[in-house]
């Protein structure tokens, strides 16, 4: 994978230099003007239709996969036998202290903590708030949360729960709050506007940008085409061939740079990437580090 997003860079370069030599100046800036076009209008719908069309074709797909985590997470059960596995074996009600996780007026740790003071627990002196902040922290936890949704028989790629847990303490705090609530359908909705929903917010945005991009972009070709606006900036083809490699250059660099970006935004969103994209693999690339280095 290092290898070919590599060879997919300097190929891009080369291939743009090549094109616009022969496309020529001209040609080649007119392409340019389409794409500054088309970029600032994927800019501008993108904001103003992002959150329009993840409301009405993402959400619910969203919502379904929030109610999965919700309904494949015991809050109560994890940190009953987290504290079991520290020597504090209390035998605790796992639906009693569902029940004051969701309380929302506190942390889950606080909210732990407080019910295992209000029930006399012997906590062996432990401060038991920071040992569930810390435990929030763990990969085992992460891990334990995806293979609780990869239990359930629903066809919805847990790898996206996986992605948004991974290294965030704060998102597995509002996960665990949200799925020890009773209601599964507010859990659910909890779940999607404070976890899950953001970063699907996120892509939706990016998709009708890159969508309409393309769209403007096709459109500014065929109009110029039809127009024959380009055949009344004719020059010498030796300089209009010679100005287009060099405005090529500077076309292939541009591409490169937007794909670049497009990794960096996938990178971000998902906290380090998701396999086979990952900053670790990008990071062994040689070309295409230089790019997306300015990004991420």
């Amino acid at each position: 994978m290092t290898t070919i997003l590599d060879v997919a860079a300097v190929a891009i370069l080369l291939v743009s230099i090549l094109t616009c030599c022969i496309k020529g100046f001209v040609r080649t800036v007119f392409g340019f003007a389409g794409t500054a076009l088309a970029l600032i209008l994927a800019i501008v719908v993108a904001l103003a239709a992002g959150e329009s069309a993840y409301n009405h074709f993402v959400k619910q797909d969203v919502l379904k996969l929030s109610k999965t985590v919700a309904e494949s997470i015991d809050p109560g059960q994890l940190i009953s036998e987290y504290m079991s596995s520290q020597g504090i074996d209390a035998r605790i009600d796992t639906n009693e202290l569902n029940k004051a996780i969701s309380d929302e007026d506190g942390t889950v740790s606080k909210n732990t903590a407080d019910y295992m003071k209000s029930k006399g627990i012997d906590t062996k002196g432990k401060n038991i708030e920071q040992m569930i902040d810390e435990y929030m922290e763990d990969e085992e936890l992460s891990g334990k949360l995806t293979q609780k949704a990869q239990e359930h028989d629903i066809d919805i790629n847990v790898d996206s729960i996986k992605s948004v847990l991974k290294d965030s303490k704060d998102e597995i705090m509002k996960t665990l709050k949200g799925a020890a609530n009773k209601d599964k359908d507010k859990a659910a909705q909890y779940i999607e506007e404070n976890v899950i929903g953001p970063a699907a917010k996120k892509l939706t945005r990016y998709g009708v940008g890159l969508l309409t991009f393309l769209f403007c972009k096709l459109m500014f070709m065929v109009i110029t085409l039809l127009t024959g606006v380009m055949k009344k900036f004719d020059l010498v083809k030796s300089t209009d061939m010679l100005l287009g490699a060099a405005l090529g250059l500077l076309s292939g660099v541009v591409s490169v740079l937007l794909i670049a970006y497009s990794f960096s935004v996938f990178l971000n969103i998902t906290n380090g990437g998701v396999e086979p994209v990952t900053k670790e693999m990008i990071d062994q690339t040689i070309v295409f580090k230089i790019f997306i280095g300015l990004f991420y």
